[in-house]
């Protein structure tokens, strides 16, 4: 199970962003407060819409999943969050 918290840390709202990573050797097998694609081992999650705007200065707790596979190497790697 995993969960990431996005941090805006510029001086002004941010009103739609996503958030990447891979992760290899294993499968989402649920996910929540986020809407999930994949390609290869590459995940990019959408957020809601009650959970696209991030204050200035706002921390955020929008997506957690939980995954099937070795849990010594099926950690989420090169995580990125952007604004879209």
């Amino acid at each position: 199970m995993g969960s990431v918290a996005v941090k805006n840390t510029g001086n002004q709202a941010v009103l739609g962003w996503e958030l990447t990573f891979d992760l290899p050797n294993a499968t989402i097998a649920s996910d929540w407060s986020g809407s999930a694609s994949r390609s290869g081992d590459r995940v990019t999650v959408i957020p809601p819409n009650w959970g696209r705007k991030i204050a200035a200065g706002a921390t955020v707790r929008t997506y957690g999943f939980c995954a099937n596979g070795d849990a010594n190497s099926a950690q989420p790697k090169n995580i990125k969050a952007s604004t879209k």
